[in-house]
């Protein structure tokens, strides 16, 4: 019985040896999306002294834009606009202050850009600084002006 029992152990230790193993290559594809997502800081309200203020519109560290876009922050829209910034009287509606904007070292326009960043800027949290000066003023009063930002990306 013993012998019985060696020799099927035998034949069953030689037939595992030629059983063919084939190993194949997988792949897997590792996918992550991530939206787009960022802040903008953009003052509430500036407020002049001796006829200046300086400010600053910034994007938030660690913002997210798609890396193949840029981020632009332009001035669109001034409620006084007439050939230059002006700022009415609140006093009086038809008396004005005209006054200029400068985002770094250059003047701005209606319509001008006043920051751009690339996703990367986006990321680090760019800033901008914008510095406004009046003209002088005609008469004496509070004057006021509502300027509207446009933010968006292009490719």
């Amino acid at each position: 019985m013993k012998k019985i029992i060696s020799i099927i152990l035998a034949l069953s230790m030689i037939s595992i040896l030629g059983i063919c193993v084939f190993a194949a290559d997988n792949s897997v594809t590792v996918e992550y999306e991530v939206a787009a997502d960022y802040t903008v800081v953009i003052p509430e309200s500036i407020t002049m002294t001796n006829g200046s203020a300086t400010q600053t519109i910034s994007v938030t560290a660690g913002s997210l834009i798609y890396a193949d876009e840029t981020l632009e922050i332009t001035i669109s829209d001034s409620a006084n606009y007439a050939d230059g910034f002006r700022m009415v009287n609140s006093k009086k509606s038809d008396v004005y202050l005209g006054y200029t904007i400068k985002a770094g070292d250059t003047n701005v326009a209606l319509g001008d850009t006043v920051l751009t960043a690339s996703a990367e800027e986006v990321f680090a949290g760019k800033e901008a600084t914008i510095v406004i000066t009046a003209g002088t003023p005609t008469a004496a009063g509070t004057y006021s002006d509502i300027l509207t930002f446009s933010i968006g990306t292009r490719k």
